[in-house]
């Protein structure tokens, strides 16, 4: 999922007039911070996903929805560089007395695939 690093960095590559393709295989922008806005009282972290969704293509960023970006993809637009913003994965430690079906991850529980 395309987050803030991502679609930062696709504004400022436009705004310094670099022709610029932003691939979200997600049918929506704004990464981790979409699960985080879940949260109570943590609405507001949607405004800034909102600001980046309306500048990108004021700035002249092709946004790709629903479109992974694949070797075959990312070589037809013959680029000049790539940025992988591939965003972060989270970390459960193992603990050898817990029972890891028990453990969940913020994300988890946000989605409702785990007991709170």
């Amino acid at each position: 999922m395309v987050g803030r690093g991502g679609m930062t960095a696709a504004l400022v590559a436009a705004q310094r007039q670099h022709e610029v393709h932003l691939f979200e295989k997600e049918k929506a922008l704004g990464g981790q911070l979409r699960f985080a806005a879940q949260a109570p009282h943590k609405e507001k972290l949607l405004w800034f996903v909102e600001y980046l969704e309306e500048m990108l293509p004021k700035a002249g960023v092709s946004v790709h929805l629903g479109s992974e970006a694949t070797p075959e993809t990312v070589l037809a637009l013959k680029p000049q560089a790539v940025i992988v913003a591939s965003g972060g994965t989270p970390v459960i430690p193992e603990f050898s007395a817990l029972d890891p079906s028990f453990a969940c991850t913020a994300w988890d529980i946000l989605r409702g695939e785990c007991g709170a």
